[in-house]
C-alpha cells in the first residue's frame, strides 16, 4: 500500500479528530490532531516525539504539532508497528487506524480479532481457525483480515468491526456516567465506515 494511501486514511481520522481539543471531561486529556502526550512519550525524544526539540516531552510538544507532523506522528506510532502497509484494502487499513487511535492500539486490534471472530461464525466457517485474541496485530491477524478483501466479505467484516467497537463504548460509558457526555460522537464513530453516512438509528 502506497504512502499515498496512508494520508487518505489520515483523512479520515482527522476529520474525526479535528484540530485542538482539551475536555476536562475526556480521559485522553490535552489533543492536538488527534496526538496525545502518551502517544509523543511512546515514540521517545529521539523517534519524534520531542517536536519542539527541547530534551523533554510535553504539553508544549503537542501543541507545537501542525497537521504534517501528526501525520508523520501516527505513521511511526500506529500505522507503520500495526502494518497496516501489508492490510490489502484501504478501508480496512482505515478502520483498523481509527480503531487504533481512538481507543488504542491494544484494544483496536482485539476489536479487529473479535469482529473477525465473530463473522467467521455468522458465515459457518467451523473449519477457518479462529484468531487468539491477544491485541497483537501480527501477520496471522493481517491474513484474516486480507481473507475478507472481496466486496461483500470486506462490508460484512466492516460491519463486525464496527459493531464490536461500539461494544466497547457503550462499556465505558456504562462505567463511567461523566462520559455520557461523549456517546453520540463516540457511537457516530463507532459505526462510521469511509465513505459510509452513519445512521442515527444506531446510536442509542
Amino acid at each position: 500500500m502506497a504512502i499515498s494511501e496512508y494520508w487518505q486514511a489520515f483523512e479520515y481520522l482527522k476529520g474525526w479528530e479535528g484540530d485542538e481539543s482539551n475536555d476536562p471531561n475526556d480521559p485522553g486529556g490535552y489533543t492536538h490532531w488527534g496526538v496525545t502526550r502518551p502517544v509523543l512519550e511512546e515514540l521517545g525524544l529521539t523517534g519524534g516525539g520531542d517536536v519542539d526539540g527541547d530534551g523533554d516531552i510535553d504539553i508544549e510538544d503537542i501543541k507545537r504539532l501542525t497537521v504534517e507532523g501528526a501525520r508523520e506522528v501516527f505513521y511511526k506510532w500506529a500505522w507503520q508497528p500495526l502494518g497496516l502497509t501489508f492490510v490489502n484494502t484501504l478501508e480496512l487499513a482505515t478502520k483498523i487506524f481509527d480503531l487504533a487511535v481512538n481507543l488504542g492500539k491494544y484494544q483496536g486490534t482485539v476489536v479487529v480479532q473479535r469482529a473477525v471472530n465473530g463473522l467467521l461464525i455468522a458465515q459457518g466457517q467451523e473449519r477457518r481457525p479462529r484468531l487468539i485474541v491477544d491485541g497483537s496485530l501480527g501477520p496471522q491477524t493481517r491474513f484474516a483480515v486480507n481473507q475478507f478483501a472481496r466486496p461483500a466479505d470486506r462490508s460484512a467484516l466492516l460491519a463486525c468491526m464496527c459493531a464490536e467497537a461500539a461494544g466497547v463504548y457503550r462499556v465505558i460509558l456504562k462505567h463511567n456516567e461523566a462520559l455520557e457526555v461523549f456517546r453520540a460522537g463516540w457511537l457516530r464513530r463507532a459505526y462510521s465506515v469511509p465513505g459510509n453516512v452513519v445512521q442515527e438509528c444506531k446510536l442509542s
